[in-house]
């Protein structure tokens, strides 16, 4: 399961890079909302630990889902999503667990996403050829997804989300580095 590895490492480092330019910032600037119905860097973070929260939460539910396949629909539905990720659509978050509050510290969810980075590392580490195929999550739009698709769909939403963060960034008159 080395490529997967490779993914899940190459996934983990783009999140420490921008946790590290991040930890730069004051609280007013992590807090900045670029308008009322808009999010905050600190609330993007919190949707990226959130989202995490779900899928790390699901893979203890490996074996119940082993049965699942992907119909048609679902195809179509994971195509979807990442062609939305990808163009920077602006879509509903698509369940209220994933919804931000804005007021977790940066460092509480610092704190959650070295918690979701071990878990997933020894998740994937344990994996085999069967047990990769299996579905891992059930995405509430795109269906059950196995531990590939869930990665990639993680690298397309944490993409997302950076350009979102770079945006809010040259409001504030300040960079992210492209640094990867």
């Amino acid at each position: 399961m080395e490529p997967l590895l490779r993914l899940a490492e190459r996934l983990i480092h783009k999140k420490d890079v921008l946790v590290e330019q991040l930890q730069k910032l004051t609280s007013e600037q992590l807090s900045f909302k670029p308008a009322p119905n808009k999010w905050s860097i600190l609330m993007v973070i919190e949707h990226l630990v959130l989202a995490e929260s779900e899928i790390i939460g699901d893979l203890g539910q490996v074996q119940k889902r082993s049965s699942q396949t992907r119909c048609l629909r679902d195809r179509i539905a994971h195509f979807i999503t990442l062609f939305v990720l990808r163009f920077g659509i602006p879509v509903p978050v698509v369940s209220d667990t994933m919804e931000p509050s804005g007021k977790t510290s940066f460092e509480a969810l610092v704190h959650q996403r070295r918690e979701h980075q071990r878990k997933l590392l020894t998740f994937v580490e344990r994996l085999n050829k069967d047990t990769a195929r299996r579905a891992v999550f059930s995405h509430p739009f795109a269906g059950p997804l196995n531990t590939r698709q869930i990665a990639s769909l993680a690298e397309f939403h944490l993409d997302s989300h950076v350009r979102q963060i770079r945006r809010n960034l040259r409001l504030l008159g300040q960079e992210l580095s492209s640094r990867r």
